[in-house]
């Protein structure tokens, strides 16, 4: 009798765990293959990281980092406008704000993209924190009159290496 209890019990927990892993809350999203959930279902999007990241939710923000003593990290924020702006003027105005608030701000590049099926727009640039140059990749893009921005960031040296974690997260964004 005690190990029917345990493997009904057992059961249970697999079919908990096999749910929440395969379903976006009760929107029923599929979670690709080798990625896990990172936004809540009050949001209008749902965001996967690979299974490796640390997904971080108390910032406010939609996040993930690579590990604690890699300093890669992910977000996405959504900004309503204050008035009518394509992405490139968003972008505009962000950068200004870089200029003058990081040390030795350094644009890189823009390249065209996209993410889930909409134009978007990376933004790629280099500043200084703490005597270690960081650089950026910030992915803005527009759905339901609101700016999404998916901000990438990594120490210059691990820039590189995990720029296919973030295409692949890109790839996978959607909207509910």
């Amino acid at each position: 009798m005690k190990h029917h209890i345990i493997r009904i019990a057992a059961l249970c927990l697999l079919t908990v765990l096999a749910l929440s892993a395969v379903s976006c809350s009760g929107n029923k999203v599929d979670v690709p293959d080798g990625m896990q959930l990172c936004s809540d279902d009050s949001l209008e999007y749902c965001f996967f990281v690979p299974a490796g990241w640390i997904v971080n939710s108390s910032s406010g923000t939609t996040g993930a980092y690579r590990a604690m003593n890699i300093p890669v990290s992910v977000t996405v924020t959504a900004h309503a406008p204050e008035s009518a702006l394509n992405v490139d003027g968003y972008w505009d105005l962000c950068e200004e704000d870089y200029k003058s608030e990081f040390k030795n701000y350094k644009f890189i590049s823009e390249t065209p993209t996209t993410v889930a099926g909409l134009n978007a727009m990376d933004y790629v640039y280099e500043a200084d924190f703490s005597g270690e140059t960081y650089r950026f990749c910030q992915t803005i893009f527009i759905e339901r009159s609101l700016f999404y921005i998916i901000t990438y960031t990594a120490t210059a040296e691990h820039y590189e290496t995990y720029l296919p974690d973030l295409a692949q997260m890109k790839a996978e964004f959607l909207f509910r």
